[in-house]
């Protein structure tokens, strides 16, 4: 597993995880899995489970969803940095 911190937000990814890239993030009482797109973006993923609890707080999920795109060089560098390109 890799993992990097940023500004309270923990963002990991697991060694055998599956296609399509994407990062599991936590922050506060908020986990939250955030899909790379293809070309350039990161967005909340469409996944069930993706959020968790359900009705977290919209202003955590927006906190996080902000700081990997500042930082969305560094997640993907780890992604690839683990799985390759695909």
């Amino acid at each position: 597993m890799g993992s990097l911190r940023f500004d309270g937000v923990r963002f990991w990814i697991f060694v055998d995880d599956h296609l399509p890239p994407h990062i599991h993030a936590r922050y506060a009482e908020i986990s939250v899995v955030l899909d790379l797109l293809p070309s350039r973006g990161i967005a909340i993923s469409s996944r069930a489970l993706a959020v968790r609890p359900p009705d977290a707080k919209s202003n955590d999920l927006n906190r996080v969803l902000r700081i990997a795109r500042m930082h969305e060089t560094a997640l993907r560098e780890l992604w690839r940095s683990l799985h390759g390109e695909g």
